[in-house]
């Protein structure tokens, strides 16, 4: 298919297309891709600053950083300028969709398209249905991801969706601030599965990407929060060499133990009264990953998930949860109902309501109560 690029000025827009150039680059190498491929590709993108070059676009996605209004006023731009019929999608990663397309004269067009980074890697594409996403509408961004060879999943439209809010619930952040270092949490996490830890997961996505927007949302409390305290200190993750991790064009690609992370953390629990702890690595699994199903489960009542394979495919292809446990809801199902709900209560995390009605009724998530009930609760919504 045809591509147009559009970003606000010539050098952003050569930047972009300068990093699409280097990642078939790399295909040429491993020769995944022959000279004609790329060559047919490249002269298949356009770069430009007008948008009125998105006249003919069958589909367009902005893929701007999480700002509400910016996002708007581009709808309201594709709104004066796309043809009718078009599909007008948001790769956000957890505004609302709703809100987005009240920009528009047709919220019918629109619709979520939210990739994962890094997008030419990550498989996973979820589909957000807004409130007023025609069916066509719909259909039209699920064919669209299988086109692209994405694993395409429909879900609901609520803050994060179903990967970034069942994920932003896990209890890295709460670790951090109980006395546990980063590299001891991202450990236990790459042992039991992980492809990589929460927190090298932020030095590789950029910590200024959430300093930034806490700042803005005037949030931020560096004495308190150890990722503003990161901001603060101007360290941003892989792209500027020094995160939670350091990083050099000699050393490990996945950084190493910095000293000055550990000032940062440790200066950060001083001011919290917290003190150094050790967990086992099984602790550390269960205070990260059990709210995560615990969340899940929340997702299932409200419909924001259709089905418990759904999520499990969402944090598989979108977080690389690891594969062998086949996802987060059928590793509760292989650990027991019982034993989550009895750990999330000694987490003091309150269980979900669905989660506490299979354990009382015992039912496991591949029974056919449990089957039958979700679709009552789904019929209701």
């Amino acid at each position: 298919m045809r591509v147009v690029i559009l970003d606000t000025d010539q050098k952003a827009v050569d930047r972009g297309l300068g990093v699409i150039q280097k990642n078939y680059a790399r295909s040429l190498q491993r020769k995944s891709k022959t000279k004609a491929q790329v060559d047919g590709y490249l002269g298949s993108i356009k770069g430009t600053l007008d948008y009125a070059d998105f006249k003919d676009c069958d589909i367009v996605v902005e893929a701007v950083f999480e700002n509400m209004k910016i996002k708007q006023e581009i709808f309201g731009k594709f709104d004066a300028v796309c043809k009718p019929g078009c599909i007008l999608a948001s790769n956000t990663s957890g505004l609302n969709i709703d809100t987005i397309a009240s920009a528009t004269k047709r919220p019918e067009d629109v619709v979520g398209c939210h990739f994962f980074s890094p997008a030419n890697v990550m498989k996973l594409l979820e589909n957000i249905r807004g409130a007023k996403s025609s069916p066509r509408t719909i259909a039209t961004a699920m064919a669209f991801g299988v086109k692209i060879k994405k694993v395409t999943c429909l879900v609901g439209n609520c803050p994060g969706f179903v990967a970034n809010r069942v994920m932003g619930v896990s209890g890295a952040q709460k670790l951090l601030h109980s006395g546990v270092m980063p590299q001891d949490i991202d450990i236990a996490a790459e042992n039991f599965g992980m492809k990589v830890g929460p927190n090298r997961m932020h030095d590789i996505v950029g910590l200024d990407l959430f300093g930034r927007e806490r700042v803005r949302r005037e949030e931020a409390t560096p004495d308190k929060a150890i990722i503003d305290a990161m901001f603060v200190a101007e360290r941003f993750g892989q792209k500027n060499g020094k995160g939670y991790y350091k990083y050099g064009k000699d050393s490990d690609p996945r950084g190493s133990p910095d000293p000055e992370t550990t000032k940062i953390v440790e200066q950060v629990w001083k001011n919290l009264g917290v003190k150094p702890r050790s967990l086992s690595q099984e602790e550390i699994v269960a205070e990260l990953y059990f709210p995560v199903i615990n969340e899940s489960f929340k997702c299932l009542e409200e419909g924001i998930a259709l089905r418990p394979l759904d999520v499990d495919v969402c944090l598989i292809f979108g977080y690389s949860w690891p594969r062998a446990t086949g996802g987060p809801m059928c590793y509760a199902n292989a650990v027991g109902l019982p034993a989550v709900l009895k750990t999330l209560e000694e987490l003091g995390v309150k269980p979900a309501a669905l989660l506490q009605e299979c354990v009382d009724k015992g039912w496991t998530l591949d029974s056919a109560a449990f089957t039958e009930r979700l679709t009552h609760l789904h019929s209701k919504l």
